[in-house]
């Protein structure tokens, strides 16, 4: 379960480091009370929106906490995936910087 830091836009255990090859779907907590609602998914890799390619399944929330689309890694480099969510009435945004590596490169 990862949780969002203070004073950042990134969740408190980014980033995550995976292999080629790997798919990952992330639980984020959100502290505080009230409903959140609308959630949604971006996946970016560099500058590039790769949603279509990468996502796929259905962002969820229950409670104050929001499941993302399963994302399925098959080139290496550096993303970040974007959970945006209306909490109380005021859009919000987090990221979670995950870097994906080839096996034998370092």
């Amino acid at each position: 379960m990862q949780e969002i830091a203070k004073n950042t836009s990134y969740v408190l255990e980014s980033p995550f480091v995976f292999w080629v090859g790997e798919t990952a779907a992330f639980n984020v907590n959100y502290l505080g009370e009230g409903t959140l609602t609308s959630p949604t998914n971006e996946l970016y890799r560099g500058k590039e929106d790769v949603s279509v390619t990468y996502l796929s399944g259905s962002t969820t929330v229950s409670g104050r906490t929001v499941t993302t689309k399963t994302a399925t890694f098959t080139l290496a480099g550096d993303y970040e995936l974007y959970i945006t969510v209306t909490d109380g009435g005021i859009n919000r945004t987090e990221a979670i910087k995950i870097f994906i590596r080839k096996k034998g490169v370092y």
